[in-house]
């Protein structure tokens, strides 16, 4: 049997196409030829073993693979299989409407081919109601003659894909159009426009012709939009959890979310935390394991043991003491939450080990599993997760992990502590998940873009990171000295080398709960910002990879480059009276030096990381770090070179308005380039090395976090593969004061505020004048702005996130709190989640009602229902 691959591809001088055809043991790569009129063929006598095919477009240093992959059509009758396909991209409605996100259950029928069938046409169209089914029309009799009482209906043969064959005998070309059919009505409900689709006939019997059509011409009003609400796990407050939110109160969210009209639920992450069994532990983007759950979310009373009565007491009673709290008090939930699960381990450990569910969970997980709970039973016996100081067990050993799980091995008990753990902790999550399904509610999950220093894959894989330095973010609306967070960068090629099997494995560990994911600063992708250890503040930071500055650069701009006077804070008498004021000589005198005609930092005091070391006194310490941070350049060091990269906001530091006037000008422009045009394509090639094939390994819908300091090639990327962007009202990327939901992007997620911003009312207090021009231009409102925002400024802001065209509008929950009465909170600051400046900051923020209070505020609910549906989401 031969089969004809055919697709048409206009390309460019130095492009070819190819046929990658695969099977479950290899892929077999097959050069396409070109046929004028724009199109590429190859023919093959016998394809063998290989089940599937894709096509991808080769230049001399690009490979550019087509999104779909299509599974091969053999039959022993055939002599002929001919293949018209049409290049499939992320962003056809195809690909991006067929995840997991948007997939429910439809009655599935095979198609049958018979031995007169000569074409056999398929395409993809997943959003459908339950009613509704595709079918086929043309210009010839098998098709109805576009008679649409006679159209020909389809065989869905799995989710969203239909398929219709037939026996097409004529001579001339079969023209055809997709149509949506009313099973119930009986009759056509809409007609794809266009022009129309057309097939070749076949020469002979013994020819199959399979048209692989695309791009389903849906109307845009039908396309889908889903309303949801924001809120952490942490936050959430019922009467069963103990003094923090609880994945079994996920079910009552989802409840509370199903009564609303809500048919989505965004959290934050969700992983294991507990580093230093203190408040700080709270910071849910600094993850001891990329893998494991955060135990605080386990429901102890929920557990399959027995408990003794004192244990019974000691719940009741520290339930109640801890879910009077206005906020988590993490450093008692962590505390007490340990001592009861040690506990109730200790008096069932036996039947826990034995436990053959237990087992199997361990063995399907080990690879993760072992090392994390060896982690967590080192970190307590030293009292820190710094494994550095861990003596013998500071280098991970994968022979050692094996001898904990002996049972003679004296820490057998408490590394199966952990295990135990975890696997309630899945049983948990995966309980919630399913019934949110049940009720048509979909989980949204968060991929934090960086690690913890102190973690399991910093112990295990340290060759992955980059652990002399820490990852952050530039200066922006959040904070104005930039961001440290402290975690170490990502050693990109080395991941390459197996085709970033790390990321691919952490997609598929939130594919487990999730059926949509944010990624967190999915700029990280693109670059990072990499600041040195010696540094605490953002601003000291550079882009990596980048397109740095050379010394041949400066002389070529005719720069008169001095590393020195470059890269070193610039500092003089003046300059320290203008922070000290009359204190500024006693200032010199304790942290400062003379040398060489200069002046100094003293040895104690000379990287930011030792004066925060050093100085207790807060207000000295801040002027000291401006003064360390008053550099032009920031040095990086690489295998032949030193390379420079501008400091951010160079124009605004004593070092650079020191300068004559012509040097400025000349420094600028470098600036500008640097951070405005010579990195774009570069930074978009690196981002296209690992996006694509990271996306094509999930079935989640993928939402890209992409706020901040955002290149011009960020944009580009996301809509090419079909990543949601994030369109925060008040934080837009381009120069207008905020976003218009009612012009947002289909492929964009909209919301009024988020877990890393102010809430609604809180930032209506901070700039009038902005708040002013956004309540007469933005909700043309006529009157007097008020001073705070009220409860009807609330319904208008949501109604408009609601009403927009983006696919998906996630509304913070103390938002949708707010347009009740019965469940509005009076005190704006203990709303906050977040204050990105910062660091670190407490992540306290819990509900100020229980959920089963929220479910019991029918107005709330049929307020927010109402919204909904005038919306037209669902």
């Amino acid at each position: 049997m031969k089969h004809h691959f055919h697709i048409p591809y206009q390309t460019q001088f130095g492009e070819n196409i190819e046929l990658v055809l695969q099977s479950k043991n290899q892929n077999l790569i097959v050069p396409m030829n070109y046929v004028d009129g724009g199109s590429w063929h190859v023919s093959l006598d016998d394809i063998g073993e290989f089940t599937h095919y894709f096509y991808q477009k080769t230049t001399q240093n690009s490979i550019e693979k087509e999104w779909n992959t299509r599974e091969l059509y053999k039959t022993k009758r055939m002599k002929d299989v001919f293949l018209y396909d049409y290049w499939t991209k992320a962003n056809f409605p195809e690909s991006y409407l067929s995840n997991r996100f948007f997939q429910y259950e439809r009655k599935l029928s095979p198609n049958t081919i018979s031995q007169k069938t000569t074409h056999l046409f398929h395409i993809i169209a997943p959003q459908l109601e339950p009613n509704h089914t595709l079918c086929i029309i043309g210009n010839c009799e098998i098709l109805g003659n576009w008679n649409t009482e006679q159209a020909v209906l389809m065989n869905e043969v799995s989710f969203g894909t239909f398929e219709c064959a037939v026996s097409f005998n004529e001579s001339n070309v079969l023209q055809y159009k997709y149509g949506v059919y009313d099973t119930t009505a009986n009759k056509i409900i809409y007609l794809e426009s266009g022009e129309n689709r057309i097939a070749f006939p076949v020469e002979n019997s013994n020819q199959l012709m399979r048209k692989n059509d695309v791009y389903f011409q849906y109307k845009t009003e039908s396309l889908p939009r889903k309303a949801g609400v924001s809120v952490p796990v942490f936050a959430l407050r019922s009467k069963n959890s103990v003094g923090i939110g609880e994945f079994l109160d996920i079910k009552m969210l989802v409840d509370w979310a199903k009564q609303s009209g809500i048919s989505l639920v965004q959290i934050l992450p969700i992983n294991d935390t507990i580093a230093n069994k203190s408040w700080t532990d709270s910071y849910p983007y600094a993850a001891i394991s990329t893998y494991a759950l955060n135990p605080m979310y386990l429901s102890i009373e929920s557990l399959p043991y027995s408990m003794s009565s004192k244990t019974k007491k000691e719940i009741s009673q520290k339930k109640k003491s801890l879910n009077a709290l206005e906020s988590v008090n993490w450093q008692d939930v962590i505390s007490f939450k340990f001592s009861v699960l040690k506990t109730i381990f200790s008096e069932n450990s036996s039947e826990i080990q034995k436990d053959k569910f237990i087992q199997k969970f361990l063995t399907k997980n080990e690879s993760w599993l072992k090392p994390y709970a060896v982690f967590c039973a080192l970190r307590d016996a030293h009292s820190t997760s710094d494994f550095s100081t861990w003596k013998q067990y500071s280098t991970y050993n994968s022979k050692e992990i094996e001898a904990f799980f002996k049972p003679k091995n004296t820490m057998y008990d408490e590394v199966w502590f952990h295990v135990f753990m975890q696997y309630f902790l899945d049983a948990q999550l995966r309980e919630a998940v399913e019934y949110a399904h049940e009720k048509n509610v979909k989980i949204k999950g968060d991929l934090p873009i960086g690690i913890y220093r102190h973690s399991v894959e910093a112990w295990k894989e340290p060759e992955l990171f980059g652990m002399d330095f820490q990852a952050g973010a530039p200066p922006d609306d959040f904070a104005v000295l930039g961001q440290n967070w402290e975690f170490p960068t990502y050693n990109w090629e080395k991941m390459q080398e197996n085709g970033f099997l790390w990321w691919k494995n952490r997609f598929a560990a939130l594919e487990n709960y999730f059926d949509a994911m944010r990624i967190d600063h999915i700029l990280g992708f693109f670059r990072i910002w990499r600041i040195a250890q010696e540094h605490t503040q953002g601003i000291l930071g550079y882009f990596y990879p980048a397109i740095p500055v050379t010394e041949h650069e400066f002389s070529e701009r005719n720069i008169p480059f001095h590393e020195s006077r470059f890269c070193e804070p610039f500092i003089t008498k003046e300059y320290i009276q203008s922070l000290f004021s009359d204190n500024w000589e006693a200032a010199l005198e304790t942290y400062f030096e003379e040398k060489e005609g200069t002046v100094q930092f003293k040895d104690s005091y000379n990287t930011q990381r030792k004066i925060t070391q050093n100085v207790s006194e807060i207000s000295t310490q801040e002027k000291l770090l401006e003064i360390a941070a008053n550099v032009l350049f920031l040095k990086e060091e690489r295998e032949n070179e030193t390379v420079y990269h501008p400091r951010f906001n160079i124009a605004k530091t004593n070092a650079y308005q020191s300068l004559a006037e012509s040097i400025q000008h000349q420094l600028y422009d470098l600036y500008v380039d640097y951070f405005y045009r010579r990195q774009e394509d570069f930074w978009k090639s690196k981002a296209m090395e690992k996006l694509p094939m990271l996306l094509q390994s999930t079935n989640m819908l993928i939402c890209g976090e992409d706020l901040g300091l955002v290149p011009k090639c960020v944009p580009l990327v996301m809509d090419d593969l079909a990543i949601l962007s994030l369109q925060v009202q008040r934080m837009p990327n381009t120069d207008i004061l905020y976003h218009n939901p009612e012009v947002a992007p289909y492929l964009s997620v909209v919301t009024p505020a988020t877990h890393d911003t102010s809430t609604v009312r809180q930032w209506w207090k901070e700039d009038r004048n902005l708040v002013e021009n956004y309540y007469h231009n933005q909700l043309h409102e006529s009157n007097d702005c008020p001073e705070e925002c009220t409860q009807e400024i609330m319904e208008t802001i949501i109604i408009q996130h609601l009403q927009s065209p983006a696919m998906l509008s996630a509304i913070p929950i103390q938002e949708l709190m707010f347009l009740d009465k019965k469940s509005q909170r009076n005190d704006l600051d203990s709303e906050r989640i977040n204050i990105p400046a910062i660091f670190p900051h407490e992540w306290k923020y819990r509900m100020h009602l229980t959920l089963e209070e929220l479910c019991t505020n029918s107005e709330l609910q049929e307020k927010i229902g109402t919204f909904i549906q005038n919306s037209n989401r669902k």
